[in-house]
């Protein structure tokens, strides 16, 4: 608790030694507690950081009116509660996340070259990269704006055009529905079961409305890495990778209502497929694939093998050789890897809202 001043009754900190204003010990001073008078506390506050005065001297007539004019001195209200809400909302709302306008085209068939020329004059870029982007048959992406009226003036004149441009929020991005990374599937007489830690998800085979396929590339992120990565393994007595590239296929099973999970040829585990399963995990892959397909005639997206992937660097990730067989040494190899992941979750969030947006 604050300690009060036995001299100059100001307010020092619980474990002070000394007065800071007129350095008198505070060994006996008394704790300051709120209940004391009003009067007494503003004029805390007002002589807080003046130098202290000496007291009045004189005969008792003046120093009454010295009194007097001391207690008529207005409080002077601290503008702590207004500004610190203020800043607060500030602070705030700077942390809050800014809501964006996303102008979206549909998948359409290869452009006219009048239309296609005009597009990209209206997009501002080049008219090969426009037609490369539209001949990919995917959902792409022509503005993220700050404001609705921005987004819905861009939507408006693409629309003029013939061509179908849907806009979406920040929100309705974050909305897509989760998707679990299975660790294990298991075949039942409903469907199947998805496995990951101790959570599970029943998918019906009249669950899934979507599946959009692709495939995942790792690599090296540069050659020089690469080479002491393998002189790292070498010395293990480990055999490295000529390529140092790493792909994998992937589908991200959506559901009509509910949290989705995608499926990996090499993260998921298909032994619970039973005589079903098969030695290759690229077939055990497709063959879920197909039962959903047959069964509720699920939409297949597979455009993603034609589109460009984007390489960015995800962090950095042990040998995995040397982690499957348990070696934790200070040889073990550091490698920093690039992957196409984040392009291709981006890639199956937008096929998903397109799909639920304009039914495929």
């Amino acid at each position: 608790m604050p300690l009060k001043c036995p001299k100059c009754s100001r307010i020092n900190a619980d474990k002070a030694q000394r007065c800071v204003y007129c350095e008198a010990s505070l060994e006996n001073a008394q704790p300051f507690t709120p209940t004391e008078d009003i009067s007494k506390l503003a004029e805390h506050f007002l002589k807080k950081g003046e130098p202290e005065t000496k007291k009045p001297s004189g005969p008792p007539a003046l120093q009454k009116q010295d009194s007097e004019k001391r207690q008529k001195v207005p409080l002077r209200l601290i503008p702590g509660g207004a500004a610190a809400a203020r800043r607060r909302t500030i602070l705030q709302q700077r942390m809050e996340p800014v809501e964006r306008f996303w102008v979206i085209m549909a998948p359409t068939k290869p452009l006219s070259k009048e239309l296609n020329k005009q597009l990209a004059e209206h997009l501002k870029m080049d008219p090969f990269v426009v037609r490369q982007r539209i001949a990919s048959g995917n959902p792409w992406v022509l503005r993220r704006m700050e404001s609705a009226e921005e987004a819905r003036e861009q939507a408006v004149a693409i629309q003029r055009m013939g061509l179908d441009v849907f806009s979406l929020t920040d929100s309705e991005i974050r909305a897509v529905p989760e998707r679990m990374t299975v660790q294990k599937v298991s075949l039942s007489d409903e469907g199947f079961t998805f496995e990951r830690d101790k959570e599970k998800i029943l998918m019906r085979f009249s669950d899934v409305a979507l599946i959009v396929k692709g495939r995942i590339r790792t690599e090296l992120a540069n050659e020089a890495a690469g080479r002491r990565v393998a002189s790292k393994l070498i010395s293990m007595g480990l055999q490295p990778t000529a390529s140092g590239r790493w792909e994998c296929e992937v589908a991200d099973l959506y559901p009509r209502v509910g949290r989705g999970a995608r499926i990996s040829e090499r993260d998921t585990n298909f032994a619970g497929l039973g005589r079903y399963r098969s030695h290759s995990s690229l077939q055990n892959l497709q063959w879920i694939i197909s039962q959903f397909k047959s069964r509720a005639a699920a939409t297949i997206d597979d455009g993603y093998r034609k589109t460009t992937r984007v390489m960015k660097p995800y962090s950095a990730q042990r040998d995995s050789v040397a982690r499957r067989l348990g070696q934790k040494t200070n040889h073990q190899a550091e490698m920093e890897y690039n992957d196409n992941s984040e392009h291709f979750d981006e890639y199956s969030s937008l096929a998903y809202l397109h799909f639920r947006t304009l039914g495929g």
